[in-house]
């Protein structure tokens, strides 16, 4: 017994845009409709590819708004991701006063290892 060939309304046209529109994989959409895959994207192609766009640009103008009444958690939401503001952290090191840290030389040893002691004393023979 086959089915009824699908034909498409605007409630299931709503359906496929709403769902598309929040990231619903198309495979669980067309289960949804309880139709294949295939079927799904030869009846609503236009829904399936203007579903985020339309949804991304209600979002960006809600945010927008949200931007000129003074939210202060969504400016700078906004000027971090569209007008490429960053929160920059700089850190210094520093040893007794505010002097520069000071290090020990370190002595390279190619045929062996040097102890951290004798590094520190200035040998650059291993085992002296």
């Amino acid at each position: 017994m086959s089915r009824k060939p699908h034909e498409p309304d605007e409630k299931t046209r709503k359906t496929v845009e709403a769902m598309s529109s929040y990231g619903i994989p198309q495979e669980d959409i067309a289960k949804v409709l309880e139709i294949d895959p295939k079927t799904l994207r030869k009846y609503y192609e236009y829904e399936l590819d203007t579903a985020a766009a339309k949804t991304n640009s209600q979002v960006a103008q809600r945010l927008y708004q949200k931007c000129l009444a003074g939210d202060t958690a969504s400016m700078i939401f906004w000027l971090k991701t569209r007008a490429r503001w960053a929160e920059t952290v700089k850190q210094e090191h520093l040893g007794k006063d505010g002097e520069a840290l000071k290090y020990p030389p370190i002595n390279l040893v190619i045929d062996g290892i040097a102890t951290p002691q004798k590094a520190v004393q200035g040998s650059t023979e291993p085992g002296e």
